[in-house]
């Protein structure tokens, strides 16, 4: 009974230190490391690409061509402190999916980059 009870007692133990563990992990995570820098953070409104996943993993030669980002598509929502966005069409029809940040990339119009960069 004695062996039974300090195993028990250990399982309690280890499931205690790994979740402190996890915790401490994800507090180093969030101060040190940041998925998108706060000059590239997207917002409301803001166009972006969305990186196709199924075409990333396959090693099809038909599909080797395609491109690999579709949209554009505009930001319709960014819940607060998360990390995925709420995308639309551009003729304003919601998409039923959600996106996590690192599936997305800016998308530029051609004519703000120019005028950008005869600034």
């Amino acid at each position: 009974m004695h062996q039974l009870d300090a195993q028990r007692q250990t399982e309690e133990l280890a499931a205690e230190n790994l979740r402190k563990s996890r915790l401490s992990n994800k507090e180093y995570f969030d101060q040190h490391k940041r998925l998108r820098p706060e000059s590239q953070k997207l917002s409301v409104g803001d166009l972006v690409l969305v990186y196709d996943d199924q075409i990333g993993k396959s090693r099809s030669q038909s599909t080797k061509s395609n491109d690999r980002w579709r949209g554009p598509y505009r930001i319709r929502e960014v819940p607060e402190d998360s990390t995925y966005y709420r995308l639309e069409e551009l003729d304003r029809t919601s998409l039923v999916q959600s996106f996590v940040g690192n599936r997305l990339r800016k998308f530029f119009v051609r004519g703000d980059l120019e005028r950008s960069s005869a600034l």
